[in-house]
């Protein structure tokens, strides 16, 4: 995608301390010695998504024009996460991982390589669940905040307590029986058959004019995207990404963190976590730790990270560089990806910020 977009590519490959072999790819800044600026991803989703819409709508592109280094990384349980030193995605253990692996394993991994690769500390920036992650990392690897000089979060799905989509909340209060299933059943890979689900989703979405439009519908249905701000024309190549894998463990999480409120480590249940944690329940994540400057864009309309959920996450980090709301009072969640207006409502705002930090 990037080399037709008419930029160059790389690919990069790194280890993590526990055996996932990552590929990340790469937009080399124009000169030598351009300032790192790595994007994480989403859940279901890998570095294709930052790139879908083409050069005109991707914030890669944008970054890359205005001369920054661009770095992309992908989660173990990717499309491009998927290779281990001694596992196969066949053994359940290749799937045992959860938030707190991807942001103390992959992200560390990748921001070291980033860094040393370059010479130079690295802007990151995650929308969605790539702020928690991050946040882990930072909170649980301190040696690696020297290496980042600013973390920016796109629309970050942290706290979740006042969430609006009332399905997940309520599927949530039953993640253990629905965990319990899914192990009985051998099922560790969600989704399950996504080859297959992503070929009927691009199948029914791209048929006729009129399948299009009702794929539309029901993401703006799931998403609360504003329809002006969702052309028919991201829908074809918006699902032939969708979805990606990750662990049913990841799933767990976030339901665990809907369920408590709190943004805090895996819960394995009592035994367990007193094995773990030496304590019944796991404890936070210490954000209070974390040095780095954090810029927060969020959303009016953002049915997934709530103003509230937002502004509690803002006033419990200890160094506020900006919180700044999209100037649309429909953009949501999914508008941070495909919003047709990203350009002017987002990008020219994440480009300013930068500037400060490069």
């Amino acid at each position: 995608m990037i080399k037709r977009a008419g930029y160059p590519a790389q690919s990069h490959f790194v280890t993590t301390q526990d055996g996932y072999i990552l590929e990340m790819h790469r937009i080399p800044g124009r000169v030598i010695g351009s300032s790192p600026v790595f994007l994480q991803h989403e859940l279901f989703g890998c570095s294709n998504l930052w790139l879908f819409a083409g050069k005109n709508y991707s914030l890669p592109y944008h970054l890359a024009d205005e001369g920054y280094d661009v770095w992309m990384g992908n989660n173990r349980g990717t499309t491009y996460g998927k290779a281990h030193l001694n596992r196969s995605t066949k053994d359940p253990e290749f799937w045992a991982f959860s938030q707190h692996e991807i942001g103390v394993y992959d992200l560390f991994a990748e921001i070291s390589y980033i860094a040393n690769f370059t010479s130079q500390s690295v802007i990151f920036t995650g929308f969605s669940m790539g702020p928690p992650v991050a946040l882990i990392m930072a909170s649980q690897r301190l040696d690696i905040q020297s290496k980042i000089r600013l973390i920016i979060h796109l629309a970050p799905a942290v706290f979740m307590t006042n969430m609006a989509p009332v399905p997940i909340k309520f599927v949530a209060n039953f993640a253990n029986q629905i965990k319990m299933l899914a192990d009985f059943l051998g099922i560790h890979e969600v989704p399950p058959g996504y080859q297959l689900i992503r070929i009927i989703i691009k199948y029914l979405c791209t048929l006729s004019a009129i399948q299009e439009k009702i794929c539309k519908e029901i993401l703006m249905l799931a998403f609360g995207i504003d329809s002006p701000q969702f052309s028919l024309f991201m829908v074809p190549m918006f699902t032939n990404y969708i979805p990606d894998t990750t662990s049913t463990m990841v799933l767990m999480h976030y339901a665990q963190w809907i369920q408590s409120g709190h943004f805090r480590q895996y819960d394995y249940g009592e035994i367990k976590n007193l094995e773990i944690y030496n304590r019944t329940t796991p404890p936070d994540y210490d954000i209070n730790k974390i040095n780095v400057p954090n810029v927060i864009f969020y959303a009016e309309a953002d049915w997934y990270a709530d103003t509230k959920d937002v502004f509690k996450l803002y006033d419990n980090l200890p160094n506020k560089a900006g919180l700044i709301k999209v100037n649309y009072t429909k953009f949501s969640h999914l508008d941070f990806r495909v919003a047709i207006d990203a350009p002017t409502l987002l990008f020219d705002k994440i480009l300013t910020t930068i500037k400060d930090y490069r």
